[in-house]
């Protein structure tokens, strides 16, 4: 077929004027010089005359022939509309201008040549109409017998824009309309190139959106643009695949980076349907061929897609699969099956620095549907799964990042089976169950999943010892907060990943053997020096430094974690001795180094901020009158904790409002020191209750209360009993202390009884798209609108909005406690 070009059209127009042109300049000289080769009758003009104007005539009747067969449509354009584009050569506007034209040109030439010869001018006009009308009827014929031409016509269209319609948003509308239109009858009819086209016409279309931008009212724009878009995306997927969807997205939303969030959630779409697909759309439509190819695409190794965003695609798909409660058992374990068996093999090339996305899918997998799923017969299943491919893939595909994700494994069950003080008993013995439970297949025999810990110790050894060296906070997404709790003890620490390698380290050393633990777990020579001393500090801290042996409640600590995992093996005591030598030395060196290298300088010991809060907490203990609180309080055993962290808006707050969140958060981190770690009497509302006190407060361990136990109302029908007015005369001999905002029942040492408080964070942080996407999930109306500040809208301006009125407040201190264990005794009541 051959290709329609319009700059050569272009130059046919012309054609006629040159002739026209050509004419009048041989009439001149004719009128000149008197010189001529043939002469014509007045009757010859007359026939001229009449020529143009029957040709003019004919071309309105041509028009007015043609008119009823310009309905077809053209990507959403009718003909009629695609002759008016100023790329169009075609124009019958204009035609008809032109024909009007010549039939005046041509009564002033038959006029005029009464006075002077226009003969030769009257003749080039009649050949320059001929050519222009038949030059006409060509193109017309070209174009309607040849599709391309339109096609092309209106690609070119939206390739060069229109800038009278930029602001005209019926215009927009109407444009947006006609290619959605297109597009759905190209996925109708599998055509890939129709497509492509298509997505470049839009792609032009999301220009206008964001030339908008600066008069900050492109919203409603944007918001009919992406609603139309969101309408074909799953019909878009199914015919042309996953990957090609996020191709073509990219492509369109490229113009528009104001709104590159929108994406993901186009993403999603056909990922949410899955939830509904019965057996034979979930065998022969799975998605996840395609998306595990993700990291092939040229987007992806462009950078156009995001691991983040990959992150939310795996975790959507697998929540959808998961979710599906139209297919059958079967299926559904197979399809979660191969999903978990291809990130395990950890092959993706990732185009960002970081734990890869494969990593981060498993990980998702392991923290939030089997260490949070309370559904046990789903969690159990999908450890099973998790752990059998494990156990596939490590000996097959065994590299660093697979031993990065076995150490994270292992310590996520050990921080939620053992550390999580948040976690009820009942659930972690749930856990404890699913982690020992045995696994097997057609060609694996019955194991435990902690044998996958034992064969692979020294490579998950220095796999944590990495993650240590690179600070990665990986482990963070472990952390278990409770929505309801404001305050908690931070599990995943610097130093808990330390504490964890040495509890392996000793666990195992029957297979490790007696090597250097922090040369053989660090890259020890290249780490610094700070982190050379925090790593041989924690270690040496599980010492007791009178004898060099390890201090029994650790050494409980790696007992109750042997048994768990089945390795019961104890370090002796002249090894632990030779360990403790071992790392004292180290440590002692880069001691005595730092020692040799200390310069005198100027240092700030404290913020000036900071201080100015702890002065407002003191002063508000006092006009609470909080019992205990000393500011001279200096103890060397510290709790670190971390309060919630808070989302609120950008504002100053006062050293008063934040010394109040502080204070709340020290008296009840203070509250469950006393629940967890005092001694604990429990009463009963009876007679035994009374002497059981009576016996209690005879050992004259305590001097003070903040409850009396004589005036519970349940104790009155035992007022006139021996036994009670003893307990009357005991409680007597302990002063009474008000306790504000402690609500529990103490008998304790009144001059031990003090704690402090130091802060440690105090920082303010902005949030990023995803954290902005999560809070606003909550304020979802109707049509997909969101409720921000009262009024509704579209996500990405909620997301927009939210960014530029929140951020996070990250809030931490260390509780400094005076009193021992044994210097207070809490109250439990039976009922």
């Amino acid at each position: 077929m051959k290709e329609y070009n319009p700059k050569k059209a272009v130059r046919k127009n012309i054609t006629p004027i040159i002739i026209l042109i050509i004419g009048i300049f041989i009439d001149i000289y004719v009128n000149f010089t008197g010189d001529f080769l043939i002469a014509v009758t007045e009757s010859y003009m007359d026939y001229v005359y009449a020529g143009i104007i029957s040709i003019s005539i004919l071309c309105f009747s041509f028009i007015a022939l043609i008119s009823g067969f310009l309905d077809r449509t053209f990507y959403g354009y009718k003909m009629r509309e695609i002759f008016q584009f100023e790329e169009s050569n075609v124009n019958f506007k204009y035609d008809i201008i032109y024909s009007l034209g010549a039939i005046v040109l041509a009564t002033v030439f038959l006029a005029g040549n009464f006075v002077m010869n226009f003969s030769n001018s009257l003749t080039a006009l009649l050949f320059g109409i001929i050519f222009f009308e038949g030059n006409i009827a060509f193109k017309i014929y070209q174009i309607i017998t040849e599709d391309n031409i339109c096609y092309d016509l209106v690609v070119e269209h939206f390739r060069n824009g229109d800038k009278k319609r930029i602001d005209d948003y019926r215009a927009f509308q109407s444009d947006v309309d006609k290619m959605i239109s297109a597009l759905k009858i190209f996925i109708d009819e599998n055509d890939a190139v129709g497509k492509n086209n298509v997505c470049d016409m839009l792609s032009n279309l999301a220009e206008n959106i964001q030339a908008r931008a600066k008069k900050n009212n492109n919203y409603c724009w944007y918001d009919y643009f992406n609603q139309k878009v969101r309408d074909c995306i799953y019909e878009f997927t199914n015919t042309f695949g996953y990957n090609e969807m996020i191709k073509n997205v990219i492509k369109i939303y490229h113009y528009i980076p104001d709104f590159k969030y929108a994406r993901i959630d186009l993403y999603c779409i056909p990922l949410n349907n899955m939830r509904f697909w019965n057996d034979k759309n979930l065998i022969e439509q799975d998605y996840f061929d395609q998306i595990s190819q993700i990291d092939f695409i040229d987007e992806y190794k462009n950078g156009d897609i995001t691991n983040l965003e990959v992150e939310k695609i795996l975790y959507c798909y697998f929540q959808n699969v998961l979710s599906n409660l139209v297919c059958s058992e079967p299926v559904k374990k197979q399809i979660i099956e191969t999903y978990i068996q291809q990130l395990a093999k950890f092959h993706w090339k990732t185009n960002e620095k970081g734990t890869e996305v494969d990593s981060i899918g498993l990980l998702n997998i392991l923290v939030y549907f089997v260490l949070k799923n309370e559904n046990t017969n789903e969690r159990n299943l999908i450890f099973q799964i998790l752990a059998k491919e494990l156990f596939y893939n490590i000996s097959l595909f065994s590299d660093e990042k697979s031993y990065d994700f076995l150490s994270l494994f292992f310590q996520a069950f050990y921080a939620y089976i053992f550390c999580e003080e948040v976690l009820n008993p009942e659930y972690r013995e749930m856990l404890k169950e699913t982690f020992t439970q045995e696994i097997s297949s057609a060609t694996l025999e019955k194991r435990k999943v902690s044998q996958l810990l034992g064969l692979n110790i020294r490579s998950i050894l220095r796999a944590i010892g990495r993650r240590i060296e690179r600070q990665n906070n990986d482990g963070r997404k472990f952390e278990y907060f409770p929505e309801f709790m404001m305050v908690k003890k931070i599990v995943w620490t610097p130093n808990f990943d330390i504490e964890y390698l040495f509890i392996l380290y000793l666990i195992y050393n029957d297979e490790v053997g007696y090597y250097s633990i922090y040369e053989s777990c660090f890259d020890w020579k290249n780490i610094q020096e700070d982190k050379q001393f925090l790593v041989l500090s924690i270690m040496l801290e599980k010492f007791d430094k009178s004898n060099g042996l390890l201090k029994s409640d650790f050494v409980n600590e790696c007992i109750l974690y042997g048994k768990l995992l089945g390795h019961t093996h104890t370090i002796s005591e002249s090894n632990q001795q030779k360990l403790f030598k071992h790392i004292n030395k180290e440590l002692t060196n880069i001691l005595e180094k730092r020692t040799n290298n200390i310069k005198q300088e100027e240092t700030n010991l404290s913020d000036d901020r900071i201080n100015d809060i702890l002065n407002e907490i003191n002063e508000l203990m006092k006009k609470d009158e909080i019992f205990g609180w000393d500011t001279k309080c200096s103890s060397d055993f510290c709790l670190e904790f971390s309060i919630h962290n808070y989302i609120v808006k950008k504002r100053n707050r006062t050293n008063r409002e934040v010394a109040r969140i502080f204070q709340n958060a020290i008296i009840d981190s203070l509250q469950k020191y006393i629940d967890k770690y005092t001694n604990e009497l429990i009463l009963t509302f009876d007679l035994d209750g009374i002497n059981k006190l009576s016996e209690f407060l005879l050992k004259g361990k305590y001097n003070a209360r903040n409850y009396t136990f004589t005036e519970d109302l349940a104790l009155g029908k035992y007022k006139n009993t021996k036994e009670f007015n003893k307990l009357i005369e005991l409680q007597n001999k302990l002063s009474l202390n008000k306790t504000p905002q402690m609500n529990s029942k103490l008998f304790f040492q009144k001059e031990n009884f003090k704690f402090n408080a130091k802060i440690s964070k105090l920082q303010s942080i902005d949030l990023n798209e995803q954290e902005c996407a999560d809070f606003i999930e909550i304020s979802k109306a109707y049509n997909g609108l969101y409720n921000v500040e009262g009024a509704l809208m579209s996500k990405e301006k909620a997301i927009k909005i939210i960014k530029n009125l929140y951020h996070r407040e990250i809030f931490e201190f260390e509780l400094m406690i005076a009193f021992k264990g044994d210097d207070v005794t809490h109250i439990v009541f039976k009922y």
